[in-house]
């Protein structure tokens, strides 16, 4: 089977996030524009944005997703994610933040002799560090752990039989980024 991104699942977050852009005020609003390297290099490629809120807190938004198969697999996912951010000691998109976020998303793997499908959400705690490396340039270093809920279904090919689903719920490492961020203004 073929690897397959439903074009509609990545629509309506662009559509959502790029609403957002024009609708919060832009009066001394920095926006940036971020990805993350790791994932990136897992052949996940992602695309973050981050508008700041107030003078120490800030919102982002990111969709990660698959384009080829990955690792040579039959896989496929579409993550969208959420997470406020309060920045110390000075200003937002500086130095020290800490924040909450949220995550959805759903997976499809397909083995040699079964398909693995199903659907997560991800309740987290996060924090991390921006480096500035030029003006509009950043690196930034970001850790989460929170709540894992998984929703799966295995069916074997040999097997005709129905498979119940799967559900699990976990603490873990949700979030772990080396991300390369461009301020905008």
């Amino acid at each position: 089977m073929k690897n397959t991104v439903n074009r509609n699942q990545i629509k309506l977050p662009v559509i959502v996030a790029i609403l957002l852009l024009w609708v919060l005020p832009s009066t001394a609003q920095q926006i940036a524009v971020k990805t993350n390297a790791l994932t990136d290099l897992g052949m996940l490629p992602n695309l973050g944005v981050e508008l700041t809120v107030g003078e120490k807190s800030s919102l982002e938004f990111a969709l990660t997703g698959t384009i080829t198969e990955p690792w040579g697999q039959d896989f496929s996912t579409t993550v969208g994610s959420f997470q406020y951010r309060y920045w110390m000691p000075q200003r937002a998109l500086t130095q020290l933040f800490f924040g909450v976020g949220a995550k959805a998303g759903s997976y499809q793997l397909n083995k040699k002799t079964s398909l693995c499908e199903g659907d997560f959400a991800v309740a987290e705690l996060v924090g991390g560090w921006a480096w500035p490396i030029a003006k509009h340039w950043n690196l930034e270093f970001s850790y989460g752990f929170g709540l894992l809920m998984r929703h799966q279904y295995e069916k074997e090919f040999a097997s005709e039989a129905k498979v119940m689903p799967n559900v699990k719920c976990d603490i873990a490492t949700t979030t772990l980024g080396v991300s390369i961020v461009y301020i905008i203004k």
